[in-house]
């Protein structure tokens, strides 16, 4: 707990020092090169300015203020400007009062990367203003980073008379942000004025204030037929998303069904699919119960994609007329204001439209026409519930994401893995939404209030953080009393046996059939030489059931047929001394759970005996724990002896010529003593295991003689290396639960910042 407590402060002091960088750090416009004369002329004009006139304080709340966490920042108080006022190219945050301000210029600002505006390299060219003052300091703000009207709109009303003073719209400044007069105080500019650049500036006029108020008269209202219409197209277009949203999470059941392993695609199509599924089933019931259309004096009133609240679109806010055709729909208008989902959209044909198209058009996109309309206490409440419904469709989306994530990745564990792995994932992913959509809702100022509630997604955020910090402390206690399983392959009973129970000694015995000891039988076989007759793989084999004795001394067995194999599996007691075992089967598609001489039992001995040129495994020892004396396992084609969750005890033997010698996994315990590991590929592979290995001799093995991951804790004492190309490789000591707290810790700052900064710009924006 202490880790998270301290990487959680170390977290939160990394952020604030970016924090703090960016408000109050210092600027640098590179652009500016000044000699160090024009430099130190600047910098006596600022000192000798100092002495002579104290410092001045902003007055009141801001009438204009944006991007105030970076360099870019400006606040326009009644009284002055709060900015990064640069004196040479330096600059830092400082307020000037707006009688020290002696002259503003517009500037047109190059875009260094390309002539023409690009989607990728952005604008070709954009406005700015060159703000200095008497004291040898210059600001530059400019239209890329800011609302730039209603900027221009703050400082014409804080300045009043001053504004005309000194606003100078004949002394144009340039600059492509490599070279330029922009951004240099007169006092050491070379050339006052240069040469407009070739596309001509656009004069930065302040837009008149808007002259239409309310909404006006109504003129015209959505006809039965046409709502008709409207409604039977929203039913279509919920059926067309079901369906589409079936069609994905039908690919998904057959991508599992067929065990495709395609985890990106399957969870992008469970995560889609149900999404699209919700919002269909969302769009189909709410097409009955829209609002009309209706269009007034001064605007369109408009419903909202689903649910019953409208908006409203004043011409003058419309930037474009555009004429669309759909399947659906057929012809219609579009009325875009060029701000997300704010957007009129009439039918063509809809009745009595045609008649006041004209008088629509006459008024868009002028100023005057702009209409600011304040919800009435119903709109109102109605704004505050979708806000609220988008925060719960964040936390929706956040979670859907994770339950669909941690199902793949932890398929086939138990229930625990499943439910601590979303701990893991669900925090941070659900945090990332929630902020998204709570970001996203600044563009929609139509539909939700303009100041947003953002307690709501940190108190989700918070939630989510607890919830994390319990998940991996009670989580990781919990786990190592949690029971582990592991998948096994036994074969089904076969319904005969070749041979009878009882006892056979000295004989040469051809098996055209399984050998089956059933519970509460005996086999025992003493000397004897055995034939598996096969015609094709895994055709017979030996099966041991619970409960049930196998005895085998100095027994050969090998398959009648290369290179069919059989199986040999062993769930009862069983004792194999001296023995020499040959042609095991095992499946190369899946060689980590079946094949070979298969343990389920810890009643097992096996002494003095010799598996060789087994298929893929040589032994399987799954959940079980059986003694493993003076054998020999060689020329495995996979793994001479394979463990999963096991306590098997291996003394005194020999790995010989296997491409791994022993791969150990699911929480295995072994015990591996005064062994010899030789001319393997790869010697011991450990792997969320603790074994004791001690006293073995590893000899010639390429690649390594014993590899470990960073979740086991081996024993690891008195062995003998000798030629392999490594000898012991430790995975690094990567702390993935810390590593997934941290991550989350990170977020959560993020997070909660950027809801601080949504909710300080919402600060200006309320009504």
């Amino acid at each position: 707990m202490i880790h998270y407590i301290i990487t959680a402060i170390v977290m939160s002091a990394v952020f604030l020092f970016v924090f703090l960088m960016m408000r109050f750090g210092p600027v640098r416009h590179t652009w500016i090169t000044l000699d160090k004369s024009q430099l130190k002329q600047l910098k006596d004009v600022n000192r000798k300015f100092r002495q002579s006139h104290p410092p001045t304080k902003p007055s009141g709340s801001p009438l204009y203020k944006k991007r105030m966490m970076t360099h870019e920042g400006i606040a326009i108080h009644k009284n002055g400007i709060l900015a990064k006022f640069i004196i040479g190219p330096n600059g830092k945050y400082r307020f000037v009062p707006f009688e020290e301000i002696s002259a503003i210029h517009p500037v047109t600002v190059e875009n260094p990367f390309t002539k023409t505006d690009s989607k990728w390299l952005g604008l070709s060219s954009w406005k700015a203003l060159h703000i200095e003052t008497e004291s040898g300091m210059v600001h530059l703000v400019n239209s890329h980073a800011h609302e730039f009207e209603a900027l221009v709109l703050a400082l014409k009303k804080a300045m009043g008379d001053k504004w005309d003073k000194l606003y100078r719209p004949d002394e144009a400044l340039w600059t492509n942000l490599r070279e330029g007069e922009a951004g240099i105080h007169s006092s050491v500019r070379r050339v006052p004025f240069v040469e407009r650049p070739s596309r001509p500036f656009v004069e930065v006029e302040p837009k008149v204030l808007p002259s239409t108020t309310g909404k006006g008269k109504l003129l015209l209202e959505e006809s039965d037929e046409d709502y008709r219409k409207r409604t039977r197209y929203q039913m279509q277009a919920g059926a067309i998303l079901m369906a589409f949203s079936v069609g994905m999470l039908l690919v998904w059941a057959y991508l599992t069904l067929a065990g495709i392993a395609l985890l990106l695609l399957s969870t992008f199509l469970v995560i889609m699919g149900a999404m699209v599924l919700i919002l269909s089933g969302v769009v189909m019931a709410t097409a009955k119960s829209r609002p009309r259309i209706r269009i007034y004096e001064n605007g369109f009133e408009m419903p909202i994609l689903v649910g019953q609240r409208t908006f409203f679109i004043s011409y003058g806010e419309v930037k474009s007329i555009n004429e669309r055709k759909s399947a659906l729909m057929g012809e219609f208008w579009v009325f875009d204001t060029g701000k997300p989902s704010q957007m009129g959209m009439v039918k063509k044909d809809m009745e009595g439209f045609d008649e006041i198209f004209g008088f629509i058009k006459s008024k868009i996109a002028r100023p005057e026409h702009i209409v600011d309309l304040k919800p009435t206490e119903e709109e109102a409440a109605t704004s505050r519930k979708l806000e609220y419904g988008l925060y719960a469709a964040g936390l929706v989306v956040g979670v859907i994401m994770s339950v669909a994530l941690a199902s793949f990745v932890y398929i086939g564990y138990p229930a625990y893995y499943f439910y601590f792995g979303l701990g893991l994932v669900l925090p941070p992913t659900t945090m990332v939404t929630v902020t998204m959509f709570t970001y996203q809702m600044r563009k929609l100022r139509k539909f939700v209030p303009r100041r947003l509630n953002v307690k709501v997604p940190a108190l989700i955020i918070v939630a989510l953080i607890i919830y994390s910090i319990l998940n991996l402390t009670v989580g990781v206690q919990l786990g190592t009393d949690v029971p582990i399983t592991v998948a096994t392959n036994i074969g089904p009973k076969p319904s005969t046996s070749a041979l009878s129970p009882g006892l056979y000694e000295n004989l040469n015995i051809t098996a055209d059939g399984h050998i089956v000891v059933e519970a509460g039988d005996y086999l025992w076989l003493r000397g004897v030489n055995l034939t598996m007759n096969l015609s094709h793989d895994k055709e017979f084999g030996i099966w041991v059931e619970e409960g049930a004795e196998l005895i085998m001394e100095d027994v050969t067995i090998r398959s009648a047929t290369s290179p069919f194999g059989y199986t040999f599996e062993i769930m009862g007691t069983a004792r194999i001394s001296g023995c020499h075992i040959s042609g095991l089967w095992g499946d190369p598609e899946n060689v980590n759970y079946d094949g070979g001489l298969e343990i389920y039992s810890s009643d097992v001995v096996i002494e003095h005996t010799s598996i060789v040129d087994s298929v893929t495994n040589g032994l399987l020892i799954v959940d079980s724990a059986p003694l493993l004396e003076n054998i020999t396992v060689k020329n495995a084609w996979d793994d001479g002896i394979e463990m999963r969750k096991s306590k098997a005890r291996l003394y005194n033997s020999t790995i010989e010529g296997c491409r791994w010698a022993i791969v150990m996994s699911k929480y295995s315990f072994p015990t591996i003593r005064w062994n010899s590991i030789t001319d393997n590929n790869h010697g011991i592979h450990v792997r969320v295991s603790d074994p004791v290995i001690e006293e073995n001799e590893f000899t010639n093995n390429r690649n390594y003689a014993i590899w470990l991951d960073e979740f086991s804790i081996p024993q690891i004492s008195d062995n003998t290396f000798s030629a392999n190309d490594e000898d012991i490789i430790q995975e690094p000591d990567t702390p993935i639960l810390e590593f997934c707290g941290i991550v989350t810790l990170g977020i959560t700052v993020v997070c909660l910042l950027i809801l601080f900064w949504v909710y300080k710009e919402g600060m200006r924006k309320e009504y």
